[in-house]
């Protein structure tokens, strides 16, 4: 009798451990869900944000670019039009050349042609000259803004190894602390 009072004692005792155990890994079970929840809604936030930011860096190189770009064809457009200016007077050095083979003969005209093509190649030595000071210009500005983009993509590129170096501790952190919990939960 002592036997089977010992048994069904031992048996009863052992349900209740089952069921002890059975509810501490069922609420187990829901801590680990839970916080494993909790890591992947951080993740996707931090996902999130990082790529919102990206997208704005790259909105900035392309207004950027698009700036450079427009100011390179005015550029281009300046050199172009100096140079078409420069070849007309040209032309007209040619022609005044010609007139002065023609008219050579003639002392007056001979003169006459001096006088103006010293004037002319006054005027086109200063618009030359002019065009040289609006071309280095335009490479010094050239030069002014290549160093702003070069600045802006530096610090953009900084901010981005920033940002991503503080998602990596993020995320090193939000893992850390999870397996801490998980640790504590399982070990305890």
């Amino acid at each position: 009798m002592f036997k089977e009072e010992s048994a069904r004692e031992e048996k009863l005792a052992m349900e209740k451990i089952a069921l002890i155990l059975a509810d501490l890994t069922s609420k187990k079970t829901a801590i680990v869900s839970e916080t494993s929840r909790c890591i992947q809604d951080s993740c996707m936030a931090e996902n999130k944000r990082l790529l919102q930011e990206i997208s704005k860096m790259q909105q900035v190189a392309v207004h950027g670019k698009k700036e450079v770009s427009e100011y390179l064809g005015k550029v281009e457009n300046h050199f172009l039009e100096d140079t078409f200016s420069a070849a007309e007077k040209m032309a007209v050095m040619e022609n005044c050349l010609q007139e002065w083979a023609s008219i050579f003969a003639n002392h007056t005209a001979y003169e006459h042609f001096v006088s103006m093509a010293s004037s002319l190649d006054a005027e086109y030595d200063a618009q030359a000259y002019d065009m040289l000071v609006a071309v280095n210009d335009s490479l010094m500005q050239d030069h002014e803004t290549k160093k702003g983009i070069d600045s802006m993509s530096m610090l953009c590129l900084e901010h981005l190894k920033s940002t991503q170096e503080r998602h990596i501790e993020g995320i090193s952190k939000i893992l850390n602390s999870a397996v801490k919990c998980l640790s504590e939960d399982y070990l305890n």
